[in-house]
């Protein structure tokens, strides 16, 4: 269904429901439907060499937290799911490598609404490995394993990416920086 631009009414027509369907009903699903998103940069950070506040080297006009290369370094998260949210169409994590290779990663989360435990929610995605390239943006899918499984409307979200550089699995000799997290959902 696309949008159609709304009709000019006139005094004394005649509204039926077909053209109630058209203008009213249907463009209301469609802004529904549209994609409404959350941005959110880093908060913090731990490891070794690791910096929250930082540019991505040799592009100072990307902020970012850095990974240094053959480190631990964890980034987190914290996100307010607002009130409209109903499911997740995309979560994604998006990174510039400075280095060609086998990036090792993993990621956790905690989340739960007022009157809930902090730790009421959560879950993972298990260590992986994923190729990047140098000086290219990826985005790292967080859709998979049971990391947002249950999330919900009012929920505050607690969000920990973990590069393992430390890790033989890591080729990436060069730091990874993380520009931020990406929330896509659906209203309807």
């Amino acid at each position: 269904m696309a949008w159609t631009t709304p009709r000019t009414w006139t005094t004394g027509e005649l509204v039926t429901k077909t053209i109630m369907d058209t203008h009213v009903r249907d463009n209301l699903t469609w802004l529904g439907a549209a994609a409404h998103a959350i941005w959110a940069q880093p908060h913090s950070v731990t490891g070794t060499g690791a910096v929250l506040s930082t540019n991505v080297t040799g592009a100072t006009d990307y902020a970012a937290a850095e990974c240094v290369d053959a480190q631990t370094n964890d980034i987190f998260f914290s996100v307010p799911i607002p009130a409209g949210f109903v499911s997740l169409t995309k979560a994604v994590l998006v990174i510039i490598s400075k280095g060609t290779g086998n990036l090792r990663w993993l990621a956790d989360s905690i989340f739960a609404a007022d009157g809930e435990s902090y730790i009421a929610n959560g879950g993972s995605i298990a260590a992986a490995n994923i190729a990047v390239t140098a000086n290219q943006v990826k985005e790292l899918t967080l859709q998979a394993g049971t990391l947002l499984t249950g999330l919900a409307a009012g929920d505050r979200l607690g969000l920990d990416f973990s590069r393992q550089g430390a890790h033989v699995d890591d080729t990436v000799t060069a730091s990874v920086f993380v520009l931020g997290l990406l929330l896509e959902y659906s209203i309807v």
